[in-house]
């Protein structure tokens, strides 16, 4: 499904890229798989999603259900989760025991409609159901024939880049097949620097490590745009969202407008 031998090379600079570790590999998937998980991409408004979130902060829909799963993709999570690929990041990165979350809370599919939206954020740190720490993500996108004005493109920045609304340091094109995988830390903050012209979808998986250490934040931190700086209902939204998701009725956001 993978050629991993391919991506070694790849990895090489992961812990020394900045504004934090990470690495893009482009073919993650061996050509023939990569086709069929673009076939069996659920539609817009197919009633397989089921998770639905649109405010000022995050507009998209999820999919974590493995039942809900096509074969291909089903297929695909499965080897993510495997021993052989788990035991490849582990031993490319040099952390050990790296676990994956099979239950993939906050992975599996995401799709941004057009319009679709996530501010800069840091995700959470600590599995809120296993108490495990989330170490490592790894995003794949699907997304055909997608051009630079399509945006959606995924920002990276350094905690006093965001922090002062700089532009990010690291632009993501989320093109078909291609991969990031980076280390998920208290100051790895990414998002969607513009909005989606069309739809983007990507899968998302994610890795954890038993550290010990005690429970953070079980929930992602997310801040405000520049132009969102002294909305007193964006400040609050982000208050809440340190506590809990902002889920949106499946009605409110069919459309793919």
């Amino acid at each position: 499904m993978i050629s991993l031998d391919t991506h070694i090379t790849k990895m090489d600079n992961f812990w020394n890229e900045s504004p934090f570790p990470h690495a893009y590999i482009k073919d993650f998937w061996d050509t023939d798989v990569a086709e069929n998980l673009h076939n069996e991409l659920p539609l817009p408004d197919s009633d397989k999603w089921n998770g639905y979130y649109n405010n000022q902060i995050e507009y998209k829909k999820t999919l974590n259900i493995w039942d809900n799963f096509d074969t291909k993709i089903y297929q695909a999570f499965t080897y993510l989760c495997s021993q052989k690929f788990t035991d490849w990041l582990s031993n490319i990165l040099n952390i050990p025991n790296l676990i994956p979350d099979v239950g993939l809370h906050g992975g599996g599919l995401h799709y941004y409609p057009r319009g679709g939206k996530l501010n800069p954020h840091i995700d959470y740190a600590h599995h809120p159901k296993l108490s495990l720490r989330r170490k490592i993500n790894l995003l794949v996108y699907l997304n055909k024939d997608w051009k630079k004005s399509h945006g959606g493109q995924l920002g990276l920045w350094s905690e006093d880049q965001v922090k002062q609304f700089n532009p990010p340091e690291k632009l993501i094109d989320p093109e078909f097949n291609n991969c990031i995988i980076f280390e998920n830390t208290d100051k790895s903050y990414h998002g969607l620097v513009t909005s989606a012209a069309v739809g983007r979808y990507s899968m998302a998986m994610y890795y954890l490590i038993d550290d010990c250490s005690e429970t953070e934040h079980k929930k992602a931190r997310f801040l405000p745009t520049q132009a969102q700086k002294d909305n007193p209902e964006v400040k609050k939204l982000i208050e809440q969202r340190k506590t809990q998701r902002i889920v949106t009725m499946h009605n409110k956001i069919l459309r793919d407008e």
